[in-house]
């Protein structure tokens, strides 16, 4: 939002500054943001409803210290969207509370993969807090609160012991 009120304030001064000067072309500038905006508000208000994020962990459990891959889908009306968007995600160990915030930016991919190491073991969540939706142009943006959540268990890594069984 706050992008077109920058914009708005750049298109007023840029007319503001053609009416004194007598300047078309300064005009003619001002009248172009104006209709991009209105573009680009007109094509978020149409994306921005009907799109939803899909968090998936191919593997659930896993051991301390190794990477796991989660992917990210940006689903519009069931169907893979290929807009650009920036998605907010916290993970979170439950057992002991600590959370780590990430951002992911997507442009034009219908999977995003991203690999995580989690080095201490415990039951994580991994969920997608906020998206911010772009335009064409990657200028203007929407934000959305998105609320998707999975479970990753992590294990502690284990070590081998020398064990000898004797008859006493």
């Amino acid at each position: 939002m706050g992008n077109y009120i920058k914009g708005l304030l750049v298109a007023g001064f840029l007319y503001y500054m053609a009416v004194l000067c007598d300047w078309q072309p300064l005009a003619l500038l001002s009248d172009c943001i104006v209709i991009l905006m209105i573009i680009s508000g007109m094509y978020l208000r149409r994306a921005l409803p009907g799109i939803r994020c899909k968090v998936e962990v191919p593997i659930s459990m896993t051991q301390q210290g190794e990477a796991i891959g989660v992917q990210l889908h940006k689903i519009k009306d069931g169907k893979n969207w290929p807009g650009k968007a920036m998605f907010y995600i916290s993970i979170e160990n439950t057992w002991n509370h600590r959370k780590k915030l990430l951002r992911q930016k997507i442009s034009g991919e219908e999977c995003h993969t991203f690999e995580l190491v989690l080095h201490q073991a415990g039951y994580y969540e991994i969920s997608v807090k906020k998206a911010h939706i772009y335009d064409w142009f990657g200028i203007f943006r929407w934000s959305k609160r998105i609320r998707e959540v999975v479970t990753v268990v992590v294990l502690p890594a284990f070590y081998p012991a020398n064990i000898r069984l004797t008859d006493a």
